[in-house]
């Protein structure tokens, strides 16, 4: 059944269960961040948005058995209790829909997404939302360097879109491009007529919280002008700025940084510093995609449509629209310079950061939660130590561009000289990039 543009005819049984799978760079964030922030309001409109946290990112990973972050060390891995505690709030519930979100979700292999429809049971409907390959390229490769991507964009591209891509490279990303194949897999599990596809078209951006408004029976707009703010609301990089990055990640590998301190100075410090206090210049050149990746996009997009077509499901929205590749292709992916404040930013959300960090490790609070876990008795062999609660993380403070670090980290910030910093990220400021 093809729903058209129409999401009216869409409203799902009473008690429904709404697996909402992803895919990533299809607006998720934003429909999560809506959900959350109005979870009482959702509650008394008859949908239960279970949990606590923005989206079930964990718990999902808890099911599938997946680390969550990256490749490297420290990458956590959920505890299946994180699903079973989601699925007794969701079984404590018996008169409202339910709507269960992660983008994650969608890479489930057959036995993964099993699990998922064995665990919600009958009542599920699973909704996929997809949106044209070619408009998501820049937004992926940006993505990925956030976790310590190295390869440059045109060499990225090489490697996963070709007609032998490299497996080791961005796996999720590959995975992710055969949208139709997803789509049959669950359509497989709980049939065409409990899968719907939501087709993201740039040309019609209310269309998404618009259909899952009406699956879940909603009011017009709730779920419309979600609020963001922070790390989520960041633009995209410019060019320079990605260059930037990536040359950090060369000198940087993953293999040897542990996730929660490249998380804590690059994502949250480095990162978000460059995002959230630069503006690009007028005329910096963004990252777009050479002709040739948007053609082989709009080839995969196309199968995607054809597949979608031939499993029967229900679309909303307009399944051409996955092969309008957006912005026109370029042919040069050269930043040929890196303005100084880039680098400047980037090192100093990574000093705040680091400076935070030490300020955390330092706190009273956790020296004598530390001595509390090295005092306590060892469990007698051949037994499972009791579990203990995990610490609430201390809130990230707000931060504050004009302040200045004091104490040891003031001295260290004098004796660490400027040419020293930008040569620690691995940036020659007003450098040529070299071409890929």
């Amino acid at each position: 059944m093809n729903a058209g543009s129409d999401p009216e005819s869409l409203q799902l049984p009473e008690r429904a269960r709404l697996l909402h799978i992803g895919l990533a760079k299809t607006g998720t964030t934003s429909l999560q961040n809506a959900a959350s922030a109005k979870r009482a309001s959702l509650l008394e409109h008859g949908v239960r948005y279970p949990g606590r946290s923005v989206n079930h990112r964990y718990q999902a990973m808890g099911l599938m058995r997946r680390s969550v972050r990256w490749s490297g060390p420290g990458s956590p891995r959920p505890s299946l209790k994180k699903w079973q505690r989601l699925m007794r709030e969701v079984e404590a519930d018996t008169t409202n829909r339910i709507l269960v979100s992660h983008e994650l979700i969608s890479l489930s292999d057959d036995a993964q997404a099993a699990k998922f429809i064995e665990s919600l049971g009958p009542r599920t409907h699973v909704v996929v939302t997809v949106r044209s390959i070619a408009q998501t390229l820049p937004s992926y490769w940006q993505q990925y360097l956030k976790s310590g991507l190295v390869h440059p964009f045109d060499d990225w591209l090489k490697l996963v879109l070709s007609e032998t891509p490299d497996p080791s490279v961005t796996p999720a990303f590959q995975f992710r491009l055969r949208q139709g194949e997803i789509v049959r897999r669950w359509a497989g599990l709980v049939g065409a007529d409990s899968v719907t596809v939501v087709v993201v078209d740039k040309n019609r951006r209310d269309l998404l919280p618009q259909s899952f408004e009406a699956l879940l029976g909603l009011p017009d707009g709730i779920l419309a002008d979600a609020p963001t703010g922070g790390f989520n609301s960041n633009r995209s990089m410019s060019l320079p700025e990605a260059e930037a990055l990536r040359e950090f990640n060369a000198r940087q590998p993953v293999a040897s940084t542990d996730w929660a301190i490249h998380g804590d100075l690059i994502k949250r410090g480095a990162i978000k510093s460059l995002l959230n206090d630069r503006t690009p210049g007028e005329g910096e050149r963004r990252v777009v995609p050479p002709t040739w990746a948007l053609e082989r996009a709009g080839e995969l997009s196309q199968l995607a449509v054809t597949e979608i077509q031939a499993s029967g499901v229900r679309v909303v929205g307009d399944l051409d629209a996955l092969t309008d590749p957006g912005t026109p292709g370029g042919d040069s992916l050269v930043a040929d310079q890196v303005p100084v404040e880039v680098a400047a930013d980037l090192l100093a959300g990574a000093f705040a950061a680091a400076v935070k960090r030490d300020a955390r490790a330092r706190s009273p609070k956790t020296a004598s939660r530390t001595a509390r876990a090295a005092s306590a008795p060892a469990a007698p062999e051949g037994t499972t130590p009791a579990p203990q609660a995990a610490p609430r993380p201390a809130p990230e403070p707000v931060r504050q561009r004009a302040a200045r670090p004091t104490g040891a980290a003031a001295r260290a910030a004098a004796e660490y000289r400027s040419t020293d910093m930008l040569k620690a990220l691995g940036i020659k400021a007003r450098s040529r990039l070299r071409r890929r």
